[in-house]
């Protein structure tokens, strides 16, 4: 490994791994509230004075002062140098480094001018909002509810009716049309030439963690088709590797330990501006692995609350073995049918609301009333259906105890020998039963990487 290491490829390394397991790897750890404890490595000590954060994926002595973050840990406890600590720790994670060179140096220049884009843009969307063209999207938005103060927390914007006025605006700016295209923003023509991907619609950016704009949300005003227009990945956003709203609720979320995951922007908004501030939105129903180790690095009580359709109830299906599979306590809400978050606070309140966040049904519960509302378990064929969706849930349940009880909940629930059930657990093979979830492919478990908050390396 030779030359500069960009730096978007050292914080897909960390994103990946976690802290807490990379340095009990070599030292017992004892948890002490929200962190982990033990005698210092780098100097004698009899009272634990070695913390180490889940929340902030770093450690620290408050004996000698040591602190840092996995490839500080590696450096200083195996007397390594920078780049054998990111190859060990890569190969752990699973992500293959690329054969570092003058092109990495490009790379990174490469995301450094695409934030500035994007931050351009966003302001432009922001500007445009407050004109003559944007006050029927400013009406639009206030007439949902949505007060001045949310729109401007939220750096909402408007995108004019026009083929090239962000064209027009960041070219000015000196931004090259190939940079544009690289970030989404605008699409080429079959005969030459581009356009703005986003024509009159409401604009809502999305920050990462470090509330910096990496793509954008784009909705219609009307009931035409389609409603939203998203930014496409690009090398600063994936859309599975974010979540709508964490940089704003991540403190909110520590604090009451608690994450109530939505759909949508408006989801989140609405809720938000009524201060349910613990929330964040999936931009969409398709949960992804990096996303629920997002918010596990800041809590794990997870609350879903998805759209009353069939769509979102197949999201929280798939979802609940997500966070299974990463040990997460999830519970999940059930909207009356019509409503999603967003108009449940405008017609109910968001007192009613934090109620049936209150009422949130746990996994074995919710899928149990599911299935049972889809298949008919007096029917013998269907009730084997039922205790087999149930049983790949409860197979991925690591805690021995756990697994046992919902096993005996379930032989109760359905009138099935428990024996039969266990028989039934032992016959389940390891793989996934959404294989288009997880990023599994041909076999293999392929997780993308979302650039959380880089930890500087002292």
């Amino acid at each position: 490994m030779r030359g500069l290491i960009p730096e978007n490829i050292l914080e897909d390394v960390l994103s990946r791994v976690d802290i807490v397991e990379v340095i009990s790897g070599y030292m017992p750890l004892k948890r002490a509230g929200r962190n982990f404890k033990a005698n210092c490595p780098f100097h004698h000590e009899k009272t634990p004075s070695f913390m180490v954060s889940p929340d902030r994926q770093i450690y620290h002595c408050f004996g000698c002062g040591e602190s840092g973050n996995a490839f500080k840990f590696l450096m200083r406890h195996e007397r390594m140098e920078f780049p054998e600590a990111v190859q060990m720790l890569a190969r752990k994670a699973g992500v293959v480094l690329p054969e570092l060179n003058s092109t990495d140096t490009k790379t990174a220049d490469l995301i450094t001018q695409l934030h500035k884009i994007n931050e351009a843009a966003a302001l432009f969307f922001e500007n445009q909002l407050n004109t003559s063209s944007g006050q029927r999207a400013k009406d639009y938005l206030l007439k949902r509810g949505i007060t001045k103060e949310t729109i401007k927390l939220f750096q909402l914007g408007f995108a004019p009716d026009n083929w090239d006025a962000l064209i027009n605006h960041l070219r000015a700016k000196n931004f090259s049309l190939g940079l544009l295209e690289k970030a989404g923003l605008i699409v080429a023509k079959d005969g030459g030439g581009y356009y703005d991907r986003f024509r009159n619609r409401i604009i809502f950016p999305i920050l990462d963690i470090k509330s910096r704009p990496v793509g954008f949300g784009a909705r219609v005003m009307d009931d035409s088709l389609p409603k939203y227009i998203n930014s496409p990945e690009t090398p600063v956003y994936v859309k599975g590797r974010n979540l709508y709203g964490l940089n704003l609720s991540k403190d909110s979320i520590r604090d009451s330990d608690e994450a109530i995951i939505v759909e949508g922007y408006l989801d989140f908004i609405m809720p938000y501006q009524h201060g349910l501030t613990n929330i964040v939105a999936s931009q969409g129903t398709a949960l992804t692995v990096e996303q629920a180790r997002l918010l596990k690095r800041y809590t794990q009580s997870i609350v879903m609350v998805y759209d009353a359709d069939n769509a979102g109830e197949l999201a929280a299906l798939r979802s609940l073995d997500i966070f299974v599979e990463e040990e997460m306590n999830v519970r999940v809400v059930s909207l009356p049918k019509g409503f999603d978050p967003d108009l449940y606070v405008r017609k109910q309140g968001i007192d009613a609301l934090k109620e049936k966040v209150k009422q949130a049904l746990g996994l074995f519960d919710y899928k149990l009333t599911i299935l049972k509302s889809r298949y008919n378990v007096k029917d013998i064929e269907d009730k084997a259906k039922v205790a087999a969706s149930l049983l790949s849930t409860i197979n991925k349940i690591k805690n021995a105890v756990l697994k046992s009880e919902y096993v005996k909940r379930l032989s109760q629930e359905l009138d099935i020998r428990e024996d039969a059930l266990w028989q039934e657990v032992k016959k389940i093979k390891e793989e996934k039963p959404y294989p288009e979830f997880n990023g599994v492919r041909d076999g293999k478990k392929v997780l993308n990487i979302h650039p959380t908050e880089k930890l500087l390396i002292k």
